[in-house]
């Protein structure tokens, strides 16, 4: 009998064991998956694409708060907003960057606020609404600068803050802005940090009209590509040579790199399409393709709208999985209320 007994008991704490490990283990899978995002500074990858991003921010943010783990926490939601940026759904993104710069106001928490100015200025963005975009980026970088052991953080948000200002041709102090950039990433000696000094310095020869230098970079990408095989490194340079064969008047090459392009973004419904079909329509019309051009335009305005309406059915799905993660944890919490009264139940029986 005191056999059995054992063995009960041993089953009933299994199972309870096995229930809490299995829940921290899927957190902790989450956080593993995000963390090369977090700290290479990309948006999505193919084991986390942008729906799996938005999903695990609400299921990790109360352990991340109930644990305080502030700057992680503000990271994943800073993430979480350029993913809803990617889906178009631009007004949850807003709502997103707002109550990320209210709660870090609230806990007058410096690094979350700038944390939230960047995601601020990411949505500015998204809008075509460029200048105060940068406006947002310079006043993060001001606030994340006093900050010590700040250098991850700034490299990332000054990285944005150039390539907005380059893409928009805000050419004052630039060249200060990259020297900045280089002088932090030369304090750390993570290789992938290089990928977004080379790319911004080539960008910038692009935009200056320095082909042979910009290209000479734009090679220096790849090869650190090479090394370091990052989906959005190969998409990011793809769309450095649709500029560079803009700027050298190579329009037909500059056009087959875009649909190259087309053929990834388009795919995911992305509003990133967008820049890369106005940027299309953009070198028909230095073509003189007048007509291709004009339904090259049609076609970014089509798909344009075609977002913004999935942007509103988006955000009633958004309603209804949240209020599914909520049921999900709450039933969750029950079986495992259940499960440890009847192991006590059981326990106490038997002893």
């Amino acid at each position: 009998m005191k056999k059995h007994r054992r063995h009960i008991i041993a089953i009933v704490v299994t199972a309870l064991i096995s229930v809490t490990l299995y829940a921290a283990r899927t957190n902790s899978d989450r956080l593993s998956l995000l963390q090369p995002l977090l700290e290479y500074n990309h948006p999505f990858s193919p084991d986390t694409p942008v729906d799996s991003i938005i999903a695990w921010e609400k299921l990790l943010e109360p352990e991340l708060q109930k644990e305080q783990q502030y700057p992680l926490l503000f990271q994943i939601n800073l993430l979480t907003v350029q993913a809803l940026i990617t889906e178009g759904n631009i007004s949850l993104a807003i709502n997103q960057a707002n109550q990320m710069y209210q709660k870090a106001r609230e806990m007058d928490y410096p690094l979350g606020i700038a944390l939230a100015l960047h995601a601020i200025g990411n949505t500015y963005l998204s809008s075509s609404t460029p200048q105060v975009a940068i406006k947002s980026y310079k006043e993060a970088l001001e606030i994340i600068q006093k900050l010590p052991h700040a250098n991850q953080y700034i490299k990332t948000i000054l990285s944005q803050f150039i390539l907005t200002k380059l893409n928009y041709h805000q050419m004052t102090d630039i060249e200060d802005n990259i020297r900045e950039l280089e002088s932090v990433i030369n304090k750390d000696t993570n290789p992938q940090d290089d990928f977004h000094l080379v790319y911004c310095q080539a960008f910038y020869r692009i935009q200056m009209h320095h082909l042979p230098e910009a290209l000479n970079y734009i090679r220096q990408t790849e090869q650190i590509s090479r090394q370091h095989q990052y989906p959005y490194f190969h998409l990011m340079i793809k769309y450095l040579y649709s500029r560079y064969y803009t700027e050298s008047k190579e329009y037909t090459q500059a056009l087959t790199t875009l649909d190259e392009l087309l053929s990834h973004t388009k795919a995911a419904n992305s509003y990133r399409s967008l820049q890369v079909l106005k940027d299309r329509a953009h070198i028909l019309t230095l073509m003189g393709n007048s007509k291709e051009a004009c339904e090259a335009y049609e076609i970014f305005n089509t798909y344009k709208d075609s977002l913004d309406a999935m942007n509103y059915i988006r955000q009633i799905n958004e309603l209804h999985t949240l209020y599914q993660i909520d049921k999900n944890e709450l039933d969750n919490l029950n079986r495992q209320k259940t499960i440890l009264y009847w192991s006590w139940f059981t326990i106490l029986f038997i002893v």
